[in-house]
């Protein structure tokens, strides 16, 4: 699995880091920089198809392959084969901000089968900051959809998943991939955590500034 940019001139490989009680395994791979090399900025568009922005890439032994943020729609029935697995656990705390954080999100299953599939899950993990989590919400821009998000799962590092069911009729969506579902766009998608002392981060915002780590 990596992270890389779309002309693959920036690759950073990612290595197995938790395994959740569903068996979805978490990976994670390292950055270095320098104190202050993005100044103080938002970055509100970073995961895409478009040049200069990023992907996840994972593939698998048979050469199968799929690629974040896309959401396909296609002809893909499930498969119940099992596939044996090693079991990771990722005791170790992150770093905490005053204000909630975001840290990953998408959609279970990315890649929806056309001739069955009738429901999907939003799915966001969270990292507390200095106040218990409210609420977790994934929405459109406009505000004319919004769903609730619940806690699903406490990871041993202090991260938490959240899920939200969403249930539609049989073809709505078509056969299509959907390349820029999450940013700040008209007709595009966040997740929202609001914290008990109103604080919030919504992704797929990249934010850099001054917040020093908590609870260190």
């Amino acid at each position: 699995m990596t992270f890389n940019d779309n002309q693959e001139l920036f690759i950073v490989p990612l290595a197995p880091l938790h395994t959740l009680r569903n068996c979805d395994v978490m990976y994670h791979g390292r950055f270095s920089f320098a104190p202050g090399t993005f100044g103080e900025a938002v970055i509100q568009q970073a995961f895409g198809a478009d040049p200069g922005q990023f992907q996840f890439t994972v593939t698998d032994e048979a050469d199968a392959q799929h690629t974040f943020p896309d959401i396909e729609f296609i002809s893909a029935p499930a498969v119940t084969d099992p596939v044996e697995s090693l079991v990771f656990e990722d005791v170790t705390p992150g770093l905490r901000r005053q204000a909630p954080q975001v840290l990953a999100a998408g959609i279970d299953p990315i890649i929806i089968d056309t001739l069955n599939d009738t429901e999907l899950e939003f799915l966001a993990l969270v990292r507390p900051g200095a106040a218990p989590i409210l609420s977790v919400s994934f929405g459109d821009n406009s505000g004319a959809f919004s769903a609730d998000l619940a806690l699903d799962e406490e990871l041993l590092n202090g991260d938490v998943i959240y899920r939200g069911r969403f249930l539609f009729e049989l073809g709505t969506f078509g056969e299509q991939v959907m390349r820029a579902v999450f940013g700040p766009d008209p007709g595009q998608f966040q997740f929202t955590a609001i914290d008990e002392a109103g604080l919030s981060h919504s992704f797929p915002d990249l934010v850099s500034g001054n917040f020093p780590a908590i609870g260190e």
